[in-house]
């Protein structure tokens, strides 16, 4: 009896170790390490993207807020960016959203309660989120992203970033009168 208790001590140890060193996830709840489903092998070529084929490639300026889940000055700021987006309904201008977070069930999670009132891209453009990073940042688009600052957020004109807004915007007003200024 006791080396039976003893065995399966010894096997249920093992699973605990097991689950909690690799993980598992039934439905939307997790125990242990999960696989980094939104790390996957990064390319390099923007112009292969959704984001260049429908949003670069168009006449529109583009707006582009680079944020995460985790990051608290980023969610305070999201409803003077959806305010933002509505005052210039009709317009020229297109709003984005790409998140920086590698926790896959987090972000969908967040995106399904639909904070922003404008399009998140970044489950669209997973493999080239790296390339576009470097290309808001006018870096190369190999370039190894070692650290980065958000929230950001970025106006592009005729495929150039013209404005970038680094850090927490502090009023409505300084956004808008970017927008203003190239519509």
């Amino acid at each position: 009896m006791k080396k039976g208790l003893l065995i399966f001590s010894v096997l249920l140890m093992i699973a605990l170790i097991a689950v909690m060193s690799f993980g598992i996830q039934i439905g939307n709840v997790r125990i242990g390490n999960q696989n980094d489903t939104l790390g996957i092998t990064q390319k390099s070529e923007i112009n292969q993207s959704e984001f260049s084929k429908k949003y670069l490639e168009s006449d529109k300026i583009i707006c582009v807020n680079l944020w995460a889940t985790w990051c608290e000055p980023c969610l305070v700021e999201i409803p003077m960016l959806n305010q933002i987006k509505s005052d210039f309904n009709g317009q020229n201008i297109e709003f984005l959203s790409l998140s920086v977070d590698k926790d896959s069930v987090k972000l969908n999670k967040f995106l399904k309660n639909d904070r922003f009132y404008f399009k998140d891209i970044t489950n669209e453009n997973l493999e080239f989120r790296t390339a576009i990073i470097n290309y808001l940042q006018n870096k190369p688009a190999d370039n190894s992203l070692n650290s980065l600052s958000i929230p950001m957020t970025y106006l592009i004109k005729n495929k150039k970033v013209i404005k970038v807004f680094d850090g927490s915007l502090e009023n409505k007003e300084e956004l808008v009168n970017a927008i203003n200024s190239v519509l």
